[in-house]
């Protein structure tokens, strides 16, 4: 039995444990949220998970950092191809994202 083909990348997380206060019910929770590495400061982690929170839960401040964990994922080729935005031509000149047509703009 054979691999099915499919597009693998490595990517580098760490586990960022918060407390939150959740509006809904008044109460304060523990929350532990994956992000990749790359936030040196705890204010720079709060940017990156503040728009990953649902509205009603205010990120209140970190408690605590997991050390960096490298990761591989997976994604068929098929389901890359309908997820993916296209990024540029082999030309190198900027294009707009619309299937598979790699329409050149000019500026």
């Amino acid at each position: 039995m054979s691999r099915k083909p499919s597009i693998t990348r490595t990517i580098a997380t760490e586990d960022v444990t918060i407390s939150a206060a959740n509006e809904q019910s008044g109460r304060l929770q523990a929350l532990t949220i994956t992000i990749p590495v790359g936030s040196k400061t705890d204010l720079e982690r709060m940017r990156v998970i503040r728009p990953q929170l649902p509205p009603h839960i205010q990120p209140l401040r970190v408690v605590k950092v997991a050390p960096p964990e490298t990761h591989i994922y997976r994604m068929s080729i098929p389901d890359f191809v309908a997820h993916a935005a296209i990024y540029d031509c082999r030309d190198g000149n900027k294009t707009e994202t619309g299937g598979n047509k790699c329409d050149t703009i000019s500026e």
